[in-house]
């Protein structure tokens, strides 16, 4: 029996049309929702959204680019409140510096970025490298 794989299962990754056998088939691979019968219609879905990804995909890079023209040497204005050492009474989290740099640029950060971004518990000035890709930013953000 012919089958679109929704999911990658062993040596089958998704998106994939291979025969399998009957019993696999039915007993297995479509009640877990891992395949479908492959059908005309099945295999022209399943292209038109590996389509549409390899778009997101493109255009996703595209705004990474515009990105890191837009935030390379740049300086990043946060507040917060700090006590006269210099320590912060709450520390700087990833989201409000994410929320500095799109309210800067007017660029929203991928979500995969925000595990790279610190957690600052000092005022001052601190130099941020991200890595996105082949492309790295730094710019300092001011706290």
């Amino acid at each position: 029996m012919k089958v679109l794989f929704l999911k990658t299962v062993s040596l089958h990754k998704a998106g994939q049309v291979a025969n399998v056998a009957d019993g696999y088939a039915k007993n297995f691979l479509i009640p877990k929702k891992l395949a479908v019968p492959a059908s005309a219609h099945a295999v022209a879905e399943a292209l038109q959204r590996k389509q549409k990804q390899v778009a997101d995909d493109a255009s996703a890079e595209q705004n990474v680019d515009a990105l890191a023209k837009a935030l390379s040497g740049a300086s990043v204005h946060v507040e917060a409140k700090a006590a006269p050492s210099g320590t912060l009474y709450a520390a700087v989290t990833p989201l409000r510096i994410t929320e500095a740099i799109t309210e800067k640029t007017g660029y929203v950060l991928p979500e995969a970025l925000l595990k790279q971004l610190p957690t600052l518990k000092h005022a001052g000035e601190h130099t941020v490298t991200l890595q996105i890709h082949a492309t790295t930013i730094t710019f300092t953000l001011d706290v």
